[in-house]
């Protein structure tokens, strides 16, 4: 669900039914740890982390305006100091 195509990221959601367990958790029993959802798309995480202390991220994107999505462009930490997500904090660039 992850591709370059004509020099672009491509992130699709693709209509799936999807039930399954976020990654780095250890007890099925917490509300973050279980997700399910109609659609399944992708993450991109950039290996190495890079960090940024100061600055300015810029994002050119086009979300979907379908129902039953939530577009969502986020910066999560490199170290997750408080456990996994969300524990550790996110910032949100853009949440449709």
């Amino acid at each position: 669900n992850v591709f370059v195509s004509e020099g672009n990221l491509v992130l699709r959601a693709v209509r799936e039914d999807y039930a399954g367990t976020r990654d780095g958790c250890t007890d099925p029993d917490l509300f973050w740890c279980t997700k399910g959802a109609p659609f399944r798309s992708g993450r991109v995480d950039a290996q190495p982390a890079y960090a940024l202390n100061r600055g300015r991220v810029e994002v050119r994107a086009r979300v979907p305006d379908q129902v039953l999505t939530w577009p969502a462009i986020w910066m999560i930490p490199v170290k997750n100091l408080y456990g996994p997500w969300p524990r550790s904090g996110e910032i949100d660039i853009s949440e449709v």
